[in-house]
């Protein structure tokens, strides 16, 4: 491993559940198929969201993710006021909304949603499909993983503990999801 700039042995034990340690900006993220470099809370976000590329990876230049993502699902209606997101569509067909403009494509289109940017976006494909997300400056695996805690508590959450916890990372939740 060292040919590949990896600093430390990752523990085989972590290397087969697909996770791996956080490193700092001077090593290699090698992340395996169906891997995950954040140590979620809850193990629902090691699937549903798997960060790929942690902020302590890039130095806290950006977070990378692939988010496996249900039909007819997608976030809501929200704006970032730290972070710039771009996306790429690895599988299945989304529908994109920024700034109120709608565009709806598959495999290989690319959006990007500067921050300040009202955006939602949803999978329009019958099955699940993939969009990799990465989001400048770095850091937002800490969001998923406290929208993760909460939903993991069972049932809906309030809207006011949504908007609360969209706040405490600098986003405003401003309406419903695609499909509402």
């Amino acid at each position: 491993m060292a040919n590949l700039g990896m600093t430390a042995v990752v523990p085989l034990t972590g290397f087969l559940r697909g996770e791996v340690p956080p490193t700092d900006a001077s090593t290699t993220a090698i992340v395996p198929p169906g891997g995950n470099r954040y140590a979620y809370a809850v193990e629902s976000a090691t699937h549903s969201v798997p960060c790929k590329v942690t902020s302590a990876d890039s130095g806290g230049a950006f977070s990378a993710f692939e988010n496996v993502v249900p039909p007819k699902m997608g976030p809501p209606l929200h704006l970032h006021h730290r972070e710039d997101e771009w996306f790429y569509v690895a599988s299945g067909r989304f529908l994109f909304e920024i700034d109120g403009k709608r565009t709806e494509f598959g495999q290989g289109g690319s959006v990007f949603a500067a921050r300040g940017l009202s955006h939602r976006w949803a999978n329009i494909d019958t099955q699940n499909a993939v969009v990799l997300v990465t989001l400048i400056p770095g850091g937002f695996e800490t969001f998923f993983d406290e929208m993760s805690q909460a939903a993991a508590k069972g049932g809906k959450l309030p809207p006011e503990e949504v908007k609360a916890i969209y706040a405490r990372h600098q986003m405003d939740w401003l309406g419903p999801r695609i499909f509402a």
